[in-house]
């Protein structure tokens, strides 16, 4: 990441990656390479707009952002197969991407979540995404766990699918192998 002198209303912060560079933005955040050193992402800032950025190719886009703030949970991850990344959006909502059919998946946990916790069809604030480092892929890439906060309990979800609510989830989960998840959580006051 390199800053330069702002020039004609073009952002200062530009990004390099084996030689080439990127548009300019106000600010570049979290930035992420791939486990096979192929691939980049990052959050920019330009025009308060939050975008995601891939390989020099901006995919995703959101509505204006305070200047003075950039979103609350920042996280780009990367499966461990290089093939997707994984990020929040703006909304707080998942966003998975496939690199190679440079495609820009959807997955809405928390929409779903909420309609499992409220039998409205609709998005419910209830329902939130809680720490942005929970976010992580199983070693072959076919599953993608994240910590979220339904009503008073918190839940590890797989793919979308919530598993049981705990008091509290005191650890990120992790994988051990590509079906066993792991996580330490709390419970009628026991571990």
């Amino acid at each position: 990441m390199v800053r330069r002198k702002n020039i004609s209303g073009e952002g200062s912060y530009f990004f390099v990656f084996k030689g080439k560079q990127s548009l300019r933005y106000d600010a570049i955040i979290s930035p992420s390479y791939s486990p096979d050193d192929q691939h980049y992402a990052f959050y920019g800032i330009k025009n308060q707009r939050l975008i995601v950025v891939c390989d020099g190719t901006e995919i995703y886009m959101s509505r204006p952002v305070n200047k003075d703030k950039t979103p609350q949970r920042q996280s780009l991850i990367f499966s461990p197969t290089s093939r997707h990344f994984a990020y929040i959006d703006e909304l707080g909502r998942i966003q998975v991407y496939d690199i190679k059919r440079r495609l820009n998946g959807f997955l809405d946990p928390l929409e779903r979540l909420a309609r499992e916790a409220d039998s409205s069809q609709s998005y419910s604030p209830a329902v939130e995404l809680l720490y942005s480092d929970s976010l992580i892929f199983s070693p072959d890439g076919t599953y993608l766990a994240y910590t979220v906060a339904v009503n008073s309990h918190e839940k590890v979800a797989v793919n979308g699918k919530a598993g049981h609510p705990y008091e509290k989830i005191l650890t990120a989960p992790a994988f051990v192998n590509k079906i066993e998840l792991r996580y330490l959580a709390k419970e009628n006051d026991k571990i």
